[in-house]
């Protein structure tokens, strides 16, 4: 019998793993995985930290999936919205396969995200009114890369940072901003 303590220690590991899989099962059907150029792992059930494309980070609450890396790779279909669930999450780069749609609205949900790289796909629609969660102590986002999109519309002022800040706040991490190539 498993003391109460390892128990109760299992019960709140396994949510954080299974959600981030979830994520990425959801992304896989998603986006024609079955088909994808290389999809080694992908939906199976070896763990979700081997799989082609995904790197994790564990902490003493569990794995959580912190890069996701799939360029090139013939991904079709939309980004799917619950990726903005996956709260450890760095890197996103889907650049360079044929996913087509909107940009959904999750970027405020990704408080960790540093780079995004979704250029050279079929994008289309507006940016999304917001793209990083100001409020967190320290908005990570450095680098987006949207070039060779479909998008349109005008670039949100808050792309560049919160129209007032406090007189100590950090400065934001925001280097590169990419919309070459698209209707904005």
């Amino acid at each position: 019998m498993l003391p109460a303590a390892l128990v109760l220690a299992l019960a709140l590991i396994a949510p954080s793993n299974a959600a981030d899989r979830d994520v990425l099962v959801d992304l896989y059907k998603a986006t024609g995985g079955t088909n994808w150029t290389t999809n080694t792992g992908w939906g199976s059930s070896s763990d979700m930290c081997t799989w082609f494309g995904v790197q994790c980070v564990k902490d003493g609450y569990g794995t959580h999936v912190e890069s996701i890396s799939l360029s090139g790779n013939n991904l079709k279909g939309p980004i799917v919205p619950a990726l903005g669930d996956l709260k450890y999450l760095r890197t996103l780069d889907l650049s360079s396969n044929s996913l087509e749609a909107g940009l959904p609205d999750i970027f405020t949900r990704l408080n960790k995200l540093q780079f995004l790289r979704l250029n050279n796909n079929a994008l289309s629609g507006g940016l999304p009114p917001v793209f990083q969660n100001f409020s967190a102590p320290y908005p990570n986002l450095q680098e987006i890369q949207l070039q060779y999109n479909k998008l349109t519309g005008a670039i949100p002022e808050t792309m560049f940072g919160p129209s007032t800040e406090p007189p100590f706040a950090p400065k934001h991490a925001l280097k590169v901003l990419n919309l070459s190539l698209i209707h904005i």
